[in-house]
């Protein structure tokens, strides 16, 4: 067993020295060990991210008053990242997020507790892969593609939204969401303005728009920036196609640990 420590509640930030102590008071005891190791997150400019992680070498805790016990853990420092680690970047492979615009919330008491496979994600970069491309793309939809997609996901497989969702299932779904009702209608549209462009005149194009109101012009989306935005991601879009993309990728990342930490889990997703 592992922890995180929020050193922005801890009111002072940790060095760079090699033995350090840090000082806290609170009701119940530490449950913590010699020997387990503590991640340091904290708040860089504006920014929540992991900066170092220490070895637990010594713990003392002493009552003060009938309420309250004086913790001093002693601390060896291992290792001080050289880039500082994102909390985001993270945050699909820790248990306890489920705000993914702000992970940080998650952790506002002085000390949290981790799983061993959560401190292997943010020391040794072994997230769970899968479930990071599922949120990530979730996360990135447009709000009425996030609503449709959980109603594909009703009728095709209600029990990805109960709290023990198959999170390589459910990737493959999302999968074929995306190419059937993103990509597809896209490569459509791209056809559909070569063809109109071989029609009419070349501007012609400049011209051509849609809107749902057609007595409200500010509303009217002009069809060429939208061909321009498809043609800049479309060498990407192979990598959606099933020959090209292998769900069981993170094989090699610890991933049955992963999947019976979060096997009582939701989508990893947050609705606009």
């Amino acid at each position: 067993m592992n922890w995180i420590l929020n050193s922005n509640n801890l009111g002072r930030k940790l060095d760079d020295q090699k033995n350090q102590k840090i000082i806290f008071t609170q009701k119940r005891k530490f449950s913590g060990e010699v020997g387990e190791y503590i991640i340091i997150l904290e708040k860089n400019n504006y920014k929540w991210v992991f900066t170092k992680y220490f070895e637990i070498t010594d713990i003392e805790q002493d009552l003060i008053d009938d309420n309250y016990n004086k913790v001093t853990i002693s601390l060896e420092l291992k290792t001080s990242f050289k880039q500082h680690k994102l909390i985001e970047d993270y945050s699909y492979s820790l248990l306890r997020v489920n705000n993914f615009k702000a992970p940080q919330r998650h952790f506002n008491r002085i000390y949290s507790r981790i799983e061993d496979v959560e401190f292997d994600a943010i020391i040794k970069d072994k997230i769970y892969t899968n479930r990071t491309i599922l949120g990530t793309i979730l996360n990135a939809l447009h709000p009425d593609h996030q609503k449709s997609f959980l109603q594909f996901l009703a009728i095709e497989e209600p029990t990805l939204l109960i709290n023990k969702t198959d999170v390589d299932k459910a990737l493959n779904y999302l999968y074929d969401y995306v190419r059937e009702s993103i990509i597809e209608p896209i490569i459509y549209l791209k056809n559909s303005s070569e063809l109109f462009n071989s029609v009419f005149e070349n501007n012609a194009l400049e011209k051509l728009g849609f809107t749902n109101d057609i007595e409200k012009s500010t509303e009217i989306k002009m069809l060429k920036p939208q061909i321009k935005l498809i043609e800049e991601y479309l060498e990407f879009l192979p990598l959606l196609n099933k020959s090209n993309r292998d769900t069981k990728i993170n094989t090699i990342f610890e991933n049955q640990k992963f999947i019976a930490l979060f096997r009582n889990s939701r989508l990893p997703i947050n609705l606009k």
